[in-house]
């Protein structure tokens, strides 16, 4: 016995044996399929069953709506499709299909990101390492897109050196119970943690980077990863220190070119307004209350960083004392 289920109750079906599956049809119509029962040398023998055509089952036709998110991206059957951060909060619709899901909304564009450059030795292709990759031209400027920025390794890594002995003058020891650039000292019976955040949302097409900041909190325990009041490394410097940052941030803007057609072919209206922001210079100085991330695309954007934040940390860290001790 078979349960087609309670919407097809009183009517008239065909079951389609299939290999190991049966599809029920209604009208010529697939309305559900199921696991087959019976096996294929049996299957000769049941009353009233006679051979099936070569033909595909027809399916009903459906269409599935979605929103995209933020991100441009949708579900369908349990499926992540990335239709791309140009479409990010419309609405699609996606028709269904006895195939591969495809985009029917969207037509295909060159990748934003470059082609890896490819060279050949004796007939063999040789690996273009990262060192390899092209960079800046002689003036400072970047000739193509670093996807994402130094990775996030890279920055914890040159924060550790930098940071380390500042943080270290200011009575702070590094937590060895993390891979992370972090730093704790007692406060009373609590704590404050430093640690450095890289964001998690770089720059999808790869052209303006990403960035990093630097937190603070307290809390009854030595972790990153506690309850408490916090403070971000900018709104501890007086209006001279986040002048400097300033400066820096704009240094760094101003060595990135415009973004190319085939980038900002992919977006439109705010969208891309929004997008090419990101590449105006601070105009107007921080004020205490920003929320200040440091910019950057590779590791010569850090070097500027990490020559700049510990000239600035140990008048961070003494006014982190009045606020958060």
């Amino acid at each position: 016995m078979l349960s087609v289920g309670l919407p097809l109750a009183g009517q008239r079906v065909t079951l389609r044996l299939d290999g190991p599956v049966a599809h029920v049809l209604s009208d010529g119509t697939v309305v559900r399929t199921l696991a087959c029962p019976v096996a294929e040398q049996a299957r000769d023998r049941l009353r009233g069953a006679r051979a099936g055509t070569a033909e595909s089952p027809r399916l009903p036709a459906s269409l599935a709506v979605r929103r995209r998110s933020v991100r441009g991206a949708i579900m369908i059957g349990r499926q992540r499709i990335q239709v791309g951060l140009p479409h990010a909060g419309k609405t699609v619709e996606s028709p269904s299909r006895p195939a591969p899901i495809r985009s029917p909304w969207r037509t295909a564009s060159p990748s934003p990101r470059p082609a890896r450059p490819a060279a050949t030795l004796g007939g063999t292709r040789r690996r273009i390492t990262r060192r390899q990759r092209p960079g800046r031209e002689p003036d400072g400027r970047y000739r193509e897109p670093v996807a994402y920025g130094a990775p996030a390794r890279t920055v914890h890594r040159q924060a550790l050196a930098a940071l380390g002995p500042g943080f270290a003058a200011g009575g702070f020891e590094r937590l060895q119970s993390v891979s992370i650039a972090a730093w704790a000292r007692p406060a009373g019976e609590q704590f404050i943690v430093g640690w450095v955040q890289p964001s998690r949302h770089p720059d999808s097409f790869g052209w303006y980077g990403t960035k990093f900041t630097i937190n603070f909190r307290r809390g009854a325990k030595p972790a990153v990863a506690v309850n408490g009041p916090a403070v971000r490394f900018c709104r501890l410097l007086d209006d001279d220190g986040r002048e400097q940052v300033r400066a820096v941030q704009n240094a760094i803007i101003r060595r990135i070119p415009p973004p190319p057609a085939h980038v900002t072919s992919l977006l439109d209206g705010s969208t891309l307004d929004w997008y090419l922001s990101q590449g105006h210079e601070v105009i107007t100085p921080y004020s205490p209350n920003d929320d200040v991330w440091f910019r950057h695309r590779d590791a010569h954007d850090l070097a500027d960083w990490f020559g700049l934040l510990p000239a600035l940390l140990p008048a961070t860290l003494n006014q982190l004392r009045r606020k958060l001790s």
